[in-house]
């Protein structure tokens, strides 16, 4: 479980066990704080699950920088093309790092909380900018907060060296994630497919074999 998640599944938990004593001598509320308690903490550590994720071996490659399903896929004029992805409340919420390569840069843009799902999202939202350089030249990623997300989490620094799907955050409760591939990286993905964090491809360079 990521490390985020304790205070919330210990204070859902917190929550139970308090139900739970003061049932055993009252009724009726304490029965239901108690069930509404147990709910929450299940819920609390399915949401902030951290599952292990298998990187491929492969030269050439992007990865997802987290899990949720395909809004669109752009290719510019200028040969950049960008992915939006929408994560629901049910997919796993820790962000990975797309490629190998030093960190360049991290803004964090104070904004709105709209929809995660709406095109505005990726304007008008709370948002984290990474800029990473690498073998394959300049990614942009972004970690964009939406109704529910209120806290964006980036362990990430200007100047850290990372690997291809190393944890590097989590936005909490639904939210939306974007990348921008370089030129000389076409995306292999479709609109609408589900795609997990640090394991599934997003793009390649042009010209490479899968």
């Amino acid at each position: 479980m990521a490390r985020e998640g304790w205070p919330f599944v210990l204070g859902a938990l917190l929550v139970t066990v308090i139900g739970v004593l003061l049932a055993q001598w009252h009724s009726g509320f304490w029965y239901i704080l108690a069930a509404i308690g147990l709910i929450a903490t299940c819920f609390m550590a399915y949401f902030f699950r951290d599952p292990t994720r298998t990187v491929p071996n492969e030269e050439g490659i992007v990865v997802s920088p987290g899990d949720g399903r395909v809004l669109s896929v752009t290719t510019h004029d200028d040969a950049t093309s960008e992915i939006h992805i929408f994560l629901s409340v049910f997919d796993v919420h820790v962000n990975r790092a797309p490629i190998a390569g030093r960190v360049t840069a991290t803004t964090y843009r104070p904004g709105k909380f709209v929809a995660a799902m709406k095109p505005e999202a990726g304007k008008q939202n709370e948002r984290q900018d990474i800029s990473m350089d690498g073998s394959l030249g300049r990614v942009d990623f972004a970690q964009i907060a939406g109704v529910l997300a209120r806290r964006i989490v980036c362990r990430i620094h200007e100047g850290d060296e990372l690997q291809i799907g190393d944890r590097i955050g989590m936005i909490r409760f639904g939210s939306r994630v974007e990348i921008v591939l370089p030129p000389g990286i076409e995306p292999t993905l479709e609109v609408g497919q589900m795609v997990r964090g640090g394991e599934t491809i997003v793009g390649r360079r042009v010209g490479q074999n899968a």
